[in-house]
């Protein structure tokens, strides 16, 4: 990142100091087994129930855990459902289930929801679940995986699976809060969320999120002449994504 973005970085991070707090999800390690079952789920059938009366398995991945673990996308929070499995091609990121993952398939077979709207690609059809995904994971209140087909519902591409990601509402924001994260190969990310509801009723929400990777240098042996920059890559897997977020509308660069 250049120093003004790193002068940008610490700033917010101060600012942060000042603003008030999100209460996260409750780790599902403090509920007994009976709450668990009564947790309450929509992507199933479409309708809010509770998880014991769902037809279909459900997975669901809440806050607390995606901030517990660092997750940075939705792919890497979708790796905690069981019998998924994560392949990246440096490019983008595809999701099989149950050992199945066609090459080529650009996650056509997966339906990608939003509040239980679909929100897949209308070019390929594919549900985009790395960076480059129209929603950042600071915007989700959690994310529910329903594994199996479920066309019947859902349509084609519900095959493998849905992946549903219910959003923060300004209600549940009621106030302002600023995260930054920082990992390997320069890795830096701001993050701001900001809602509440108005005297008018209005709920409303705005997210604005900023990330950049510089990459790092990888070493191929083969490729080890002075032609070829004696094997080595330099600053590969580098990228910058800007996503933001306003009531009724999404924008996301990478």
């Amino acid at each position: 990142m250049s120093s003004k973005s790193h002068c940008a970085c610490i700033g917010l991070l101060c600012l942060s100091s000042f603003l008030g707090n999100v209460s996260l999800a409750t780790p599902a390690t403090e509920h007994s087994l009976e709450d668990l079952l009564n947790l309450e789920v929509e992507s199933a059938s479409r309708y809010a129930q509770p998880l014991s009366e769902s037809p279909s398995n459900v997975t669901v991945i809440n806050a607390e855990d995606i901030r517990r673990f660092g997750f940075r996308d939705l792919a890497e929070a979708l790796q905690m459902a069981p019998g998924i499995h994560i392949t990246r091609d440096r490019t983008y990121s595809y999701l099989g289930t149950r050992g199945f993952s066609q090459p080529g398939d650009y996650n056509s077979r997966i339906l990608l929801l939003q509040d239980g709207a679909r929100i897949n690609d209308p070019l390929y059809d594919q549900a985009v679940i790395g960076n480059e995904a129209p929603l950042h994971l600071d915007w989700v209140k959690r994310v529910e995986f329903v594994a199996g087909a479920s066309s019947v519902n859902y349509g084609g591409n519900a095959l493998f699976g849905i992946a549903n990601t219910i959003l923060w509402s300004g209600a549940d924001i009621a106030g302002t809060r600023v995260n930054f994260s920082a990992g390997n190969g320069r890795f830096g990310e701001v993050s701001l969320l900001s809602g509440g509801v108005s005297e008018g009723g209005l709920d409303w929400l705005v997210g604005l999120t900023s990330a950049s990777q510089r990459g790092e240098d990888i070493y191929f042996r083969e490729f080890d002449q002075p032609s070829n920059n004696n094997g080595v890559a330099h600053n590969l897997d580098g990228e910058r994504s800007n996503s933001a977020r306003g009531p009724g509308a999404d924008h996301s660069t990478s």
